[in-house]
C-alpha cells in the first residue's frame, strides 16, 4: 500500500503522521511494537521538519507491505540533518539519534531547486521491518 499526505507544518503534522502511519502499519499486518516505532520515527522527522524544513507544507510518503514500513518526509530545505548528543538538560534534539537507532535503514535525498524556483529541499526517509 502506498499513500502521501501533505500537511500544514504546524503542530497538527507530527500526529497527523503518526496516526497516518499507525493505521496503514496496521491494516498491513505490521506487529504493535513495530508499528508503534514507525509511528513515532515518522512524528519525529515530522517535528524536525516543521522547526527546521523552511516549509509551509510537509509531504509525507508512505509505502507498507507486510514486510516493512517506509517513511520519507519532505520539506523544503536543502540542510542535511545530522544526529548529535542532545543535551541531556533539553526536551529536543533527539529526533535523529532515535531514527538512527529504531530504524532498520535511514537515509536523506536532496532535491536541488529547479534555475527558476526558490528552493529545492530534501527527504529524510526510514525503513522498519513490520516484524
Amino acid at each position: 500500500m502506498r499513500t502521501a499526505a501533505d500537511l500544514d507544518a504546524d503542530q497538527r503534522a507530527p500526529r497527523a503522521a503518526r496516526d497516518l502511519v499507525r493505521g496503514m502499519a496496521l491494516q498491513a499486518g505490521c506487529v504493535d511494537e513495530r508499528v508503534g516505532q514507525a509511528a513515532l520515527l515518522a512524528s519525529e522527522l515530522v517535528t524536525n521538519a516543521v522547526l527546521h524544513g523552511r516549509t509551509d507544507r510537509v509531504r509525507v510518503e508512505l509505502d507498507v507491505d507486510a514486510l516493512a514500513v517506509r517513511v520519507a518526509v519532505h520539506d523544503r530545505s536543502p540542510e542535511r540533518p545530522v544526529p548529535h548528543d542532545p543535551d541531556p538538560d533539553r526536551l529536543y534534539g533527539r529526533g535523529l539519534l532515535l531514527v538512527d537507532r529504531l530504524a532498520e535503514a535511514w537515509g536523506i535525498e536532496v532535491h536541488p531547486a529547479p534555475p527558476d524556483e526558490g528552493g529545492g529541499g530534501k527527504a529524510v526517509w526510514f525503513r522498519v521491518p513490520c516484524r
